[in-house]
Parts: C-alpha cells; sequence; structure tokens
C-alpha cells in the first residue's frame, strides 16, 4: 500500500483524499484504491505524490523508513 494516507494525515502535510485525488487528476474512489493498497500506484501517480509530499518514491512504498528527499 502507499504510504500518502498516512502522509496526507501528518500535520504538517495534511491534506484531504480528495485535494490530493484532484491534484493526480483521477476519482477520489481510485485514488482511495491506490491508497488501500487495492490497486497498483502508477509510476506517474508516485512521482506526482512524491513531489506534493516532498518525500521519496521509496518511502511512499515502504522501501524506507526516511522520509527525507533524495538529494539531487
Amino acid at each position: 500500500a502507499c504510504r500518502s494516507g498516512t502522509l496526507g494525515k501528518q500535520r504538517y502535510l495534511a491534506r484531504h483524499p480528495w485535494e490530493v485525488a484532484a491534484y493526480l487528476n483521477m476519482h477520489r474512489s481510485v485514488y482511495r484504491r491506490y491508497e488501500q493498497g487495492h490497486r497498483e500506484l502508477p509510476l506517474w501517480a508516485a512521482i506526482k505524490l512524491a513531489d506534493l509530499y516532498r518525500t521519496s518514491i521509496d518511502y511512499l512504498v515502504g522501501r524506507t523508513d526516511d522520509p527525507s528527499p533524495p538529494h539531487a
């Protein structure tokens, strides 16, 4: 499952699911399926979410516990 729901609930990154769905240009129900792990998150959506939450794709998908964005 994607950590975007967890990120969206954190105080400094508070975002409503419908705002994130709109940012990704998709219906709320589709976004909810990604959050709940019922659908695989497409790469383009992972990139946009990482940018939105200022974190790495690895953090979003649970490959690291460090939410810091990668250094360019």
